[in-house]
């Protein structure tokens, strides 16, 4: 139920851009990017709520607090994971392969990407990470739409399983 007002926020936010692509294009990319950029946005919504639950149902009981460190984990890990590894890029002859699996579960570079707009080369990113000086491109939309329904699915597994076992 926490999460029906961001998915509610999400869904105007998609309606508000699309009218806003069809009226007057600014984009000149046509409604689906805006549509997928949200869609890839809502999943990844509800994979970190899943995974907060999942954390707030851990043994011993629902606790709060173990649900927001669990959840917070994983905006840290999956936003946080190019800049992790960017010694190791610094080590590699061809990271490239590293660099895709870091942007593919990262929330800003899924949402963008759609759009076209190069976010790893804006100036207070780049200078952050080592990244940008190596070939790669951005993952498509499919590879992320499909880590964030895993990881929704995993967690949502999870989390019946867990109830199961209250409850019974």
């Amino acid at each position: 139920h926490a999460i029906r007002p961001l998915l509610g926020l999400m869904a105007l936010s998609a309606l508000f851009w699309s009218t806003m692509e069809a009226v007057r294009p600014f984009s000149g990319q046509g409604l689906l990017p805006i549509l997928v950029a949200h869609l890839e946005l809502a999943l990844w919504l509800l994979a970190v709520g899943s995974t907060a639950f999942v954390g707030a149902l851990a043994a011993g009981g629902a606790r709060a607090w173990r649900g927001i460190l669990c959840g917070s984990a994983l905006v840290l890990i999956c936003a946080g994971a190019i800049f992790a590894i960017n010694p190791k890029v610094r080590s590699m002859d061809d990271p490239t392969r590293l660099i895709w699996a870091a942007l593919v579960v990262n929330p800003a570079t899924a949402t963008t990407a759609p759009l076209r707009m190069d976010l790893l080369r804006m100036d207070r990113i780049y200078s952050l990470t080592d990244a940008p000086e190596y070939p790669f491109t951005y993952p498509p939309a499919g590879a992320s739409l499909i880590a964030f329904l895993t990881a929704t699915l995993v967690a949502q597994s999870v989390i019946a399983l867990r109830l199961r076992s209250i409850f019974s």
